[in-house]
């Protein structure tokens, strides 16, 4: 009898489950899935799981995979099997040239990679090209920026390719007493507007600079480093805001047509002397009492007799051009954009350039963007150039008299690479041959400043100026870390902190003993989205939202704006680089200067927008199941009261049997 009460009591719950449940709509964990990349490294990790967490707010959702794998680390442009792409895009030296990213066709780079899987039958797509290849023929500093706040516009708004994420900036500190010093100019640039006042802590000299660097490559002034900027001089200047400067070698300049541009240097500047510093072991040795190298066409400089000419120019474009020399370790898919180059007929000082621009060579087409590459250190003619008849052709088909195969290994340019001059602010005087494994610190190099500088400040345009130091040292010591205990002890002047922030803010708290500035780097991290996968792109590109408000938008767009708007990048900054980085808005880094829009359509974290996106898009949020429906909280407990009630009764019964 009592199995029979039971089974009725599991009947009665069976039922009652069923009967409360008949009507209710079926509910879902989320809506879709989504695979999201990433790179392996650095805060990534920790980014990717918190986006997947915000997703999940709006019923997305993710799953995480690394692109690490026995193939190797794979990019976004590497393969299709994709949703979500979260990796650090990077710009080196092709600074605007945008058009591999977002373009749709291979004929117009010939590095094209489609970040983001974009295709013509896109909404918006052929006005955003458009525009873009608009940008690549605009010569008016003025009329580009403008144009290329538009397309930004145009692309966040209406395409959203990406969810820029964050730009890492870099933290570099003097010390108090400093005077002049702007980060945003860099240190080489600021040094004629800079001066001491008084002594820091643990300095002894008002006439020099002290800085310290990990290995003797810091001084390779064609690969970078302190060299480069300090022995040298930029053909062109260019600003913080990438726009070409007339304070520089180059004066002045006139745009002949779309192709053919003129250039005018300035006049009375002459190449340092040509001082041979490989035997110089003693840095009391006054300079002018070392030797002089001469070069392959037996000429030397002595600071006065070897005037910088269009000549100079000519040859530094060429020899960056020609195959044969690759002078500045540079792989440029884009080197032959350079169509001709060759000195005016009339004016020693003037150089004509003409860009390609011819429809049969379209991975040619830089424009506009050509300027950003005569931001390289001129290189003297007289001395690196042979006399030779010998034809080698640049990339682009010049022509050049005197470069030769095996030019580059002569004991001239040996002596030049290693221990070169230049028409730069300061001259080589010490260099110390570096041994491996060698510990401690020691003085690696020495420069003084050169009394044949032309005077010219790169910030202003200022006449008559000279660096404020006459000695720039710098000092060889084996990690960051050690570099970072001789600033504290006041041996450096200057010193690169960006590892260091962290450690500085705790320690200092209130009062800070250094002036820091800080400078944005050339990248920064972002989602990208697959335009060709399900949900987000797809077929969905082409269903329009018909709610009110949002009809010039497509389903799969309204779900990326959903996403952009449902992930915290004040957390996420907060969590993975306390609060260190800068909160990208744009498909553009902001390290392009004036040509990145800070008033661009913006995507602040606001979880009410996400889900009105998600709802015009057709995924309801009443449809999706947060914890426990309300159905679920009824049933529950109507079926908790039945149960009560039939085992109340049948304990009574059992009770009064008892009796």
């Amino acid at each position: 009898m009592e199995c029979k009460k039971v089974g009725l009591l599991l009947i009665v719950l069976v039922a009652s489950t069923i009967l409360i449940n008949a009507d209710t709509e079926p509910v879902r964990n989320y809506f879709f899935t989504l695979e999201l990349y990433r790179h392996p490294w650095g805060s990534l990790t920790e980014e990717a799981n918190l986006i997947s967490q915000f997703l999940k707010e709006i019923g997305i959702n993710v799953e995480i995979k690394s692109t690490a794998g026995c193939c190797g680390l794979r990019h976004p442009w590497d393969f299709d099997e994709w949703d979500m792409f979260l990796f650090e895009c990077k710009s080196y030296d092709d600074f605007l040239d945008i058009r591999e990213c977002y373009l749709t066709s291979a004929n117009y780079t010939s590095s094209w990679i489609n970040l983001v899987k974009l295709d013509r039958s896109i909404p918006y797509q052929n006005e955003s090209e458009r525009m873009l290849l608009e940008g690549e023929i605009l010569f008016d500093f003025e009329e580009r920026v403008q144009l290329y706040h538009k397309w930004q516009n145009l692309v966040m708004d209406y395409i959203l390719p990406v969810v820029p994420l964050f730009t890492m900036r870099t933290h570099e500190a003097v010390w108090p007493n400093t005077r002049g010093f702007d980060a945003s100019y860099g240190l080489f640039d600021c040094l004629p507007y800079m001066s001491f006042d008084g002594l820091h802590e643990g300095q002894e000299s008002l006439d020099e600079f002290n800085v310290a660097v990990t290995d003797k490559f810091s001084l390779d002034k064609y690969v970078g480093g302190y060299g480069h900027s300090l022995i040298n001089e930029p053909l062109m200047q260019i600003g913080p805001d990438l726009i070409p400067l007339k304070t520089g070698l180059i004066r002045d300049w006139e745009m002949i047509d779309n192709t053919h541009f003129k250039f005018s240097l300035r006049d009375n500047i002459f190449w340092n002397p040509s001082y041979n510093i490989t035997e110089n072991n003693d840095t009391t040795v006054p300079i002018e009492n070392l030797p002089i190298m001469t070069g392959l066409q037996g000429t030397n400089s002595t600071g006065t007799n070897q005037k910088v000419t269009a000549k100079d120019a000519v040859f530094t474009l060429l020899t960056m051009d020609n195959p044969l020399t690759d002078f500045y370790h540079i792989t440029n898919h884009r080197d032959n954009w350079l169509s001709d180059c060759y000195v005016d007929e009339v004016n020693e000082l003037d150089f004509h350039v003409i860009i390609d621009r011819f429809p049969e060579t379209p991975e040619k087409d830089i424009f506009a963007d050509f300027w950003y590459k005569f931001d390289i250190p001129l290189i003297p003619e007289f001395f690196l150039n042979s006399t030779e008849n010998e034809i080698s052709f640049t990339n682009g088909g010049i022509k050049c008299v005197g470069l030769y195969e095996g030019i580059d290994m002569t004991p001239e340019w040996n002596l030049f690479l290693r221990y070169g001059f230049g028409c730069g602010k300061y001259m080589n005087y010490y260099v110390e041959e570096f041994e491996w494994g060698v510990e401690g610190h020691r003085l690696l190099a020495q420069l003084k400043r050169s009394p044949y500088w032309f005077g010219v400040g790169a910030i202003d345009g200022s006449e008559g100026l000279e660096p404020f130091v006459e000695d720039f040292n710098i000092h060889i010591k084996g990690t960051l870390d050690e570099q970072f205990e001789y600033m504290k002890m006041g041996k450096l002047d200057y010193h690169d902190i960006t590892n260091f922030i962290s450690e500085i803010k705790d320690a200092c708290m209130m009062v800070c003993p250094y002036e820091i500035q800080s400078t944005l780097m050339n990248h920064m991290s972002l989602l990208a989205f697959n335009l060709q996968r399900d949900f987000i792109g797809g077929l969905n590109n082409s269903i329009w939202i018909e709610e009110r408000g949002k009809t010039n938008y497509t389903k799969a767009c309204a779900v990326r704006k959903a996403i952009c708007y449902a992930i915290d990048r004040e957390e996420i900054n907060q969590v993975c680089n306390e609060g260190r980085y800068l909160i990208s808005h744009s498909c553009l880094a902001p390290s392009f200067g004036a040509y990145y829009n800070w008033d661009v359509k913006r995507y602040q974290y606001n979880l009410d927008l996400a889900w009105q996106w998600m709802e015009a898009a057709g995924y309801k949020q009443k449809d999706l199941r947060v914890g426990s429906s309300l159905g679920d909280f009824i049933g529950t407990i109507i079926t908790g009261f039945i149960a009560i009630t039939l085992i109340s009764k049948l304990i009574r019964k059992k009770a009064k049997k008892s009796y």
